[in-house]
């Protein structure tokens, strides 16, 4: 079984799933610091996302893959946890302080999410699996029913 946890953009609390998913004794795939290329400031407890070619062989397990590494996909997500921020202003504030740690400086908060919310849209459209949405603001809450849909 292949569960997908993704988001409508970056800085939307994937990596809070996938620790509190690794802290639970689940099947994570990815590594803390993306192989030692994010910066520790962005995400203390880690980021645990793939690299395309990790995408690729993705098969199993619980895994962090962008809208724009849907594609890359080999094996069809038995579930997903999809994730966005209700308040966009501190969404935007908070993309672009990650950009400034990563030292990106090609495109805005702004261009970010107008590229990352319409390819998601495009990849819940005829997803077959089980989809549970969440609101960043209500991780809290609903992180052990997060924990329960992506862990039966």
């Amino acid at each position: 079984m292949l569960t997908v946890i993704t988001g409508y953009g970056p800085r939307v609390g994937s990596s809070h799933i996938m620790r509190q998913a690794k802290v639970r004794g689940l099947d994570i795939k990815g590594t803390k610091y993306l192989h030692g290329t994010m910066p520790v400031e962005g995400n203390p407890g880690g980021y645990y996302d793939l690299t395309d070619k990790e995408v690729l062989q993705l098969h199993s397990g619980v895994g962090k893959v962008w809208p724009r590494q849907m594609r890359l996909l080999r094996t069809i997500p038995d579930k997903m946890v999809v994730l966005e921020r209700k308040n966009t202003d501190v969404w935007l504030e908070s993309i672009d302080r990650q950009m400034v740690r990563e030292g990106m400086t090609q495109f805005t908060a702004d261009d970010i999410l107008a590229i990352t919310i319409p390819l998601m849209a495009r990849c819940l459209e005829d997803f077959p699996g089980e989809i549970m949405k969440v609101a960043t603001e209500d991780l809290d809450n609903q992180i052990k029913d997060i924990l329960t849909f992506i862990g039966d």
